[in-house]
């Protein structure tokens, strides 16, 4: 009977929008652009593409702030004088030789307690973050949205 609704992306409506943007302006521009013929249109995601979308945001969140904690510990090692590659591994793999490092410095008094303790800290960081990495899924894969 009527027409068929469809879904028209804002920038392929913007160019026919004229004067001012207040609502007898944008139905103008809308109507404009709707007559077009070949006018590409939308289509409305399904609940399962939703899902999926706002799973990889939290998922991206998530390897950010293990990026950042990674950093921020390198920093605090940094100012006790020592240096570490990036990333997990290179962390994880000098992190015990490090402790043993700082647990001798510490006995033989030539260290602080603070920088002991920061120490360790860091290694009570380091698990929780591997302890992350190890829930994520077997695969390890990412999922494509369903088309």
């Amino acid at each position: 009977m009527g027409s068929e609704p469809r879904i028209i992306p804002a920038i392929y409506v913007k160019p026919f929008n004229k004067g001012q943007k207040n609502d007898y302006n944008d139905a103008e521009a809308i109507a404009e652009a709707a007559l077009r013929p070949n006018l590409t249109a939308v289509f409305e995601w399904s609940q399962d593409q939703l899902d999926l979308q706002a799973l990889h945001r939290v998922r991206s969140r998530l390897v950010s702030r293990r990026t950042a904690t990674i950093n921020q510990v390198r920093a605090f090692l940094i100012e006790q004088g020592i240096m570490v590659r990036k990333g997990l591994r290179a962390l994880k793999n000098s992190f015990k030789t490090i402790l043993n490092n700082a647990k001798m410095r510490y006995h033989s008094g030539c260290a602080r307690y603070s920088s002991y303790a920061m120490v360790i800290g860091c290694g009570w960081m380091i698990g929780s973050i591997q302890s992350q990495k190890r829930s994520r899924t077997s695969t390890g894969r990412k999922r494509t949205a369903p088309t």
